[in-house]
């Protein structure tokens, strides 16, 4: 019994001493390994050499100093001319010695190796991370107690990673020659590209700056413009990742956590085809529709006692930043927001489809609460008759001649307007495949000489109105044929008459169907002048359109950087008190909505102070209530 005890323990024993060696014990990373004891090695004569600026190998050089009092020295892989690689080198990483780059042969990004060349210790593994992770096995496993001696297997040590595929191809191309493309502003697809690289192929792949032809991309894209979808699909031999600003990282997350590992169930071998494409759709919620927001619209219109107050946006502030502020100011959310397509707000013609995309989606989620939408277009004058870059829409067009040739296919002129009446429809559409409707005020303040598109030219020379009415049934034409933009509800919009200084509201008016709303440009110069020569307001409602205060704001007489001198000259229950409800109950006047001007013009009823209790009053109906008005008509 004696004998059998201690041959137990002997056995015990042995069993610990070969796990303690290099070749004993098992692989890292979970991964499969394999190696053979070898004999030992002294360390007698050893640098260190490292093979990127990357690689720490303090940690291996330290072991050693604190074990033995040996201070290996460490070297960069780098060799200058007339230098030499020394003969005993322990090799940490890609060095470009031939003894390295032999163990890289083959292997992948989790992936290391530990082997004796010659001479030569090799440590390397097929990323960083990996051969860290074969240094800090080797200091545990290979290096002596003594810090004096190696002990590693004859036939080196290797462990292999765990990986999804055997062999993945994209549209019968090798995955592994593919390149990484970000087509967006976003960078985070890196994350993606890192975890698609190492975990999934097991290599390094190169990231792209351009596309360029003959060559396959793994594309990670935020430019959709659908608010809420995403695709993950095959298309013109690349992999495309597409999503919006709301989703893409959504759709990134798809990519990792669903979409590859679905493939994988089907084999370790592979080929991603157009088969495999996948469209999402993230979320369900239901806008309300153009007749809806015309009835809405109307109820309001009708009851003398509720009012939308909205606001415009800034440059080139988007609807959050717009809501955000106005509910800084008042402590509520706007039921309306305004903004310019154009140099006074947006300016999309110069902003890239990532810009797009945010602005869509954040306008899209703005409706989908409740809020409605406005837009104008400060469009550029097609001449280049501007005093400044950041107002090209000033100037003057021209007399008749020109109007004429701006509207006549193959001009320069008209191509000029194409383009960019072009861009605003292409954002107009994809709101509307969103399911979003807007009220479109374009060409405004005609009756004017404000712009280039006003009846007033240089010198004061006013044109016929038709000249304006063929403009606006040419947009109109293109935009509802053309282009399909049945999302709009159009609102002819002239300026105040300011007594006698500008043409009569309806001077331009280009006729009942042609335009859905009629709206007001007033700017209040001091005392209440709403129905003076003109009757500007009494005259668009004779329409029989809903007629609103499509640009309100105040003269700098009514404006004041000190807020509470702003508060006494005239703040936002002035505009409720002195304004809305003098229209409605002196002039006999309804309207439905009031848009103020910018932040920065010191327009909005933030700036006017005070706008906490304008919308406390029980008369503004902030974006909930509008809300379940919308609803209400579903």
């Amino acid at each position: 019994m004696k004998k059998l005890i201690y041959l137990s323990a002997v056995l015990v024993l042995l069993f610990s001493l070969t796990l303690a060696s290099c070749g004993g014990g098992g692989g890292s990373n979970g991964g499969n390994s394999s190696g053979n004891r070898g004999g030992g090695r002294v360390l007698d004569g050893y640098v260190i050499v490292r093979g990127s600026q990357t690689i720490d190998a303090s940690s291996l050089k330290n072991a050693v100093k604190d074990r033995s009092g040996t201070e290996l020295q460490v070297l960069n892989s780098w060799i200058g001319a007339g230098e030499t690689e020394q003969e005993k080198e322990i090799l940490i990483g890609d060095t470009g010695r031939a003894a390295s780059t032999a163990a890289l042969e083959g292997i992948k990004t989790g992936d290391y190796i530990i082997k004796q060349d010659g001479e030569k210790i090799v440590i390397v593994g097929g990323s960083t991370e990996s051969t860290v992770k074969a240094m800090n096995y080797f200091i545990e496993n290979c290096l002596s107690a003594d810090g004096k001696s190696l002990n590693i297997p004859a036939d080196g040590y290797t462990v292999r990673g765990e990986y999804r595929f055997d062999s993945l191809t994209i549209g019968g191309v090798p995955a592994s020659e593919f390149k990484f493309y970000n087509a967006g502003s976003l960078s985070d697809g890196k994350k993606m590209f890192d975890w698609f690289a190492h975990e999934i192929l097991g290599a390094e792949m190169e990231t792209a700056k351009e596309l360029k032809d003959g060559e396959h991309y793994i594309i990670y894209d935020d430019r959709s413009f659908m608010a809420y979808e995403f695709e993950i699909k095959v298309e013109d031999g690349n992999l495309v990742i597409l999503g919006s600003f709301n989703t893409v990282r959504t759709a990134m997350q798809y990519f990792m956590e669903t979409y590859i590992p679905s493939i994988a169930e089907k084999g370790k071998t592979y080929d991603i085809t157009e088969a495999d494409n996948v469209l999402i759709v993230t979320e369900e919620k239901e806008i309300y529709t153009k007749d809806q927001l015309y009835n809405a619209l109307e109820e309001v219109y009708n009851d003398n006692e509720r009012f939308i107050i909205g606001q415009e946006g800034g440059e080139p502030e988007t609807a959050d930043e717009t809501m955000e502020n106005f509910y800084k100011a008042s402590g509520k959310y706007p039921a309306l927001i305004g903004q310019d397509l154009g140099c006074y707000g947006l300016d999309l013609r110069d902003k890239d489809k990532s810009f797009w995309s945010r602005a869509i989606c954040e306008y899209v989620d703005y409706a989908a609460q409740g809020g409605i939408i406005t837009f104008s277009s400060h469009w550029r004058n097609p001449t280049g008759n501007f005093p400044h870059t950041w107002e090209d829409c000033r100037g003057e067009l021209g007399h008749e001649e020109v109007w004429a040739e701006l509207l006549t296919e193959g001009t320069e002129l008209n191509a000029e307007f194409m383009e960019q009446i072009t861009t605003d429809a292409l954002f107009l559409q994809a709101l509307r495949d969103n399911g979003v409707p807007i009220i479109w005020r374009p060409m405004h303040e005609q009756n004017g000489s404000f712009f280039w598109w006003c009846i007033e030219q240089e010198d004061g020379y006013v044109l016929n109105g038709s000249y304006f009415v063929n403009l606006w049934k040419y947009v109109y034409k293109y935009y509802t044929e053309d282009m399909g933009l049945d999302n709009l509800l159009w609102e002819f919009g002239p300026n105040k008459t300011n007594g006698r200084n500008y043409q009569d509201v309806l001077y331009c008016y280009p006729g009942d169907e042609y335009c859905d709303l009629v709206s007001l440009d007033w700017y209040l110069g001091g005392e209440y002048n709403l129905n003076d020569d003109g009757k500007s307001y009494e005259r668009l409602m004779e329409t029989g359109k809903i007629t609103n205060l499509s640009e309100f704001g105040l003269s700098d007489g009514l404006t004041a950087e000190n807020p509470e001198y702003q508060e006494r000259i005239f703040n936002a229950m002035n505009l409720l008190e002195d304004v809305i409800l003098r229209m409605v109950e002196e002039d006999g006047y309804k309207m439905a909505y009031l848009l103020t001007w910018t932040e920065a013009s010191r327009d909005t009823i933030g700036s006017m102070m005070r706008a906490d209790q304008l919308m406390n009053s029980g008369y503004i109906i902030d974006l909930t209530e509008m809300k379940e008005i919308l609803d209400s008509y579903k």
